[in-house]
């Protein structure tokens, strides 16, 4: 006795049916070119559905990025927001239709755009912002390969439990059936490729390697076919220990506003007047004090302005680290040396405070080591207000004292 509501029902005719208007059952919408189900574009026309699928999901990216820029994010925080808001509007799709070249450029375009504040170059790699942040990356998901992992873990799925005789065993089992040890062929098989089933053959076969094979999910087959693209900075200074320079970048208990400028510092990619003479912004790349190139290495530690600001931050290392320290350049790598826990952490907060103030306050140099003493101060008391007894943990006994003000007599 069940009753089709006319409201609420379409049709649309598939195969010899395709394009046919008039039906048996009157009063039913009828749709010719394509119908929507649960959010997913069907057609008898493979691209035209692939086209209505995607645009409509750049569409929405688009808006939603444009929403969101009114609001200043760092560059860490912006990453977060693109893996968990914007990519989310791709991951439900990829379960059904493979992510096109030609729409991954569309979006990747918004996204970076967001990232870079609107600038049209990428100062680091978009590769390796996809890395971890172990690795010099930010964590930002690779859209093409994550839509990729995910449709191809579908696909491994949907065949495992399959009928012998099914559509996708009719294109894909002479394919892939060796992959999974089954013997033995469908009644009927194709030879001819579908551009839908043979998107992912290739990493079918490159995901064979793996100890869990075909029982993992798509996290795994993500991170077998990503490309592993290494910073230029790590190969331009192989001689450092860039497993121990990206965790200090990443130091948990550095300042919110200090993470972005040590991370581009890192990477040597502050707009430094050398920098900005190269990319055809300045006219000459002298510092503006002392009329030397003024390169990274100058703006931190050779420029004649900031030495007494650096003679204060040595005598800071010897009272809150136990340290002596001749030469800073070398911490100024962030290649921290190998010394008890909190040293380390507390050397970590002294050296990126001097890095984020004196570029933060570069054009206020006179009064750098003022504004550097009251920097301290007030980020020793906020970490000292979240983290309370666990403190002592983290950091030496000097930087843990309530009396911290007195820094300023050094």
């Amino acid at each position: 006795n069940s009753k089709i509501n006319l409201n609420k029902t379409k049709i649309y005719g598939f195969g010899k049916w395709n394009g046919k208007i008039q039906w048996p059952i009157s009063g039913l919408k009828v749709e010719i070119d394509h119908f929507h189900s649960l959010g997913i574009a069907f057609s008898c026309d493979y691209d035209l559905a692939l086209k209505l699928q995607w645009k409509s999901i750049c569409d929405k990216i688009k808006t939603r990025i444009n929403i969101m820029s009114s609001r200043y994010l760092n560059i860490f925080q912006k990453a977060v927001l693109i893996n968990v808001i914007i990519s989310s509007k791709i991951w439900f799709t990829a379960h059904v239709y493979p992510l096109p070249m030609k729409y991954t450029i569309i979006i990747n375009t918004e996204i970076f755009k967001y990232i870079w504040n609107r600038y049209k170059c990428n100062p680091i790699k978009r590769e390796v912002l996809n890395k971890g942040k172990n690795q010099g990356g930010i964590g930002l998901l690779n859209i093409f390969f994550k839509a990729k992992s995910i449709f191809v873990n579908t696909l491994i799925k949907i065949f495992l439990k399959s009928d012998t005789n099914s559509l996708m065993n009719h294109y894909m089992a002479s394919k892939i059936n060796y992959l999974f040890n089954f013997r033995g062929l469908p009644n009927r098989i194709s030879n001819r490729n579908a551009p839908y089933y043979t998107y992912a053959i290739d990493n079918i076969k490159q995901c064979k390697v793996h100890k869990d094979f075909p029982n993992f999910t798509s996290k795994v087959i993500y991170e077998m076919i990503l490309p592993d693209i290494t910073p230029n900075v790590q190969i331009k200074y192989p001689n450092l220990d860039w497993g121990n320079v990206w965790k200090t970048v990443n130091f948990k208990y550095l300042n919110i506003h200090d993470r972005p400028v040590i991370y581009k510092y890192t990477h040597r990619i502050l707009p430094t007047n050398k920098r900005l003479f190269t990319i055809k912004i300045r006219n000459n790349p002298l510092c503006d004090h002392c009329q030397i190139e003024d390169t990274i290495l100058h703006k931190f530690h050779e420029c004649q302005k900031i030495q007494n600001c650096l003679n204060w931050v040595r005598k800071l290392i010897v009272y809150l680290c136990g340290i002596y320290v001749n030469n800073l350049e070398t911490l100024l790598t962030l290649d921290l040396p190998k010394v008890n826990k909190k040293v380390k952490n507390t050397l970590c907060i002294i050296i990126c405070s001097h890095i984020s103030c004196t570029w933060y306050n570069r054009n206020n140099i006179d009064i750098l080591e003022n504004i550097l003493k009251a920097k301290i101060i007030r980020d020793q008391k906020l970490n000292m207000n979240l983290l309370k007894d666990q403190a002592k943990d983290i950091f030496t006994s000097n930087y843990c004292n309530t009396n911290i003000e007195f820094i300023c007599t050094l």
